[in-house]
């Protein structure tokens, strides 16, 4: 059971072995600080690309793990997942680095509006409950995300007809 991080951290294999047995999330009583160690090598120039992929995939199940911690909504969930898929997509290209189009898929999923309702929404955002204009944040805060990606997907990928239309409206969202 690992319920701390010692002050020099633990090992890769050592976190990819715990992880592995699927812990209960009551061991991890600070899961942020688990995601924190992966995303840290995962950005660390300095390790072999391996190594780091390594990291990026703890990166991943951390973040997993946080949202289920937290009981985070799953538009939070999606974006704390994408911001590490979208890193390693862009560090190490498609392949090694994931699949740009299952990201997107899974980003587009989430938002829960369509464009065009989401331009409706942002053209009187300042009028709209708070939970509302959080809602639209994070739409904004997917897309970027998404949009990092977006070069790497197939020229005649229908995901790129869709991101355009969502970007179209990103500007204006808050």
């Amino acid at each position: 059971m690992l319920i701390s991080v010692p002050p020099d951290g633990h090992a890769l294999a050592e976190l990819e072995a715990w992880l592995a047995t699927g812990p209960p999330l009551g061991d991890e009583p600070l899961p942020r600080t688990l995601r924190g160690l992966a995303v840290g090598g995962m950005q660390d120039d300095t390790l072999p690309d391996a190594v780091r992929l390594r990291w990026g995939r703890l990166a991943e199940a951390a973040a997993y793990r946080c949202a289920r911690a937290e009981g985070a909504p799953d538009l939070v969930r999606g974006i704390d997942l994408a911001s590490v898929r979208s890193y390693l997509i862009r560090e190490f290209g498609p392949g090694r680095g994931g699949d740009p189009a299952a990201l997107c898929r899974e980003a587009l999923a989430l938002l829960g509006l369509s464009p065009r309702e989401a331009a409706g929404q942002a053209a009187v955002w300042r009028d709209l409950p708070r939970a509302r204009i959080l809602h639209l944040r994070r739409i904004k805060n997917l897309l970027a995300l998404t949009d990092a990606v977006r070069p790497h997907l197939a020229q005649d990928d229908p995901l790129r007809a869709a991101l355009d239309a969502w970007a179209a409206v990103r500007p204006a969202l808050p």
